[in-house]
């Protein structure tokens, strides 16, 4: 399998076949299940949360409990960053002229992170 098959394979498996939601969504959800009406003081309905991003109420509850997406912190991971200054959307035009192919932010900042784990691998044993 070439290394892009594997990165995008690897990025695949870490967001699972069959979840709704991503994990900036799954912020969002927290932050809001935590804000109060300006007017009445009221929370958001689990309800109405559940219909804004097409889950149930349940689901909600158990994002907002962390019985799921556990692994999810409040506060976004930091931005990665690359050498000479180059952006996100560089790093997505480089994987895509390797044939690499993504599902949204935390896959393709995933992708980034492997190969950029493979460039040091390659400049440790050249220089070692």
């Amino acid at each position: 399998m070439e290394d892009g098959k594997i990165v995008a394979k690897k990025a695949a498996d870490r967001r699972g076949p069959v979840t709704k939601l991503s994990e900036s969504q799954v912020r969002e959800i927290r932050r809001l299940a935590e804000e109060q009406c300006p007017v009445c003081g009221s929370k958001p309905s689990l309800r109405n949360l559940g219909a804004r991003f097409g889950v149930s109420a349940p689901s909600i509850l158990s994002i907002i409990e962390r019985r799921t997406w556990r692994h999810v912190d409040q506060e976004a991971p930091a931005p990665v960053s690359f050498p000479g200054g180059r952006r996100l959307s560089d790093v997505a035009e480089l994987l895509s002229r390797h044939g690499v192919t993504w599902q949204g932010e935390e896959q393709l900042r995933f992708a980034a992170e492997v190969l950029r784990a493979f460039r040091e691998e390659d400049e440790n044993s050249a220089q070692g």
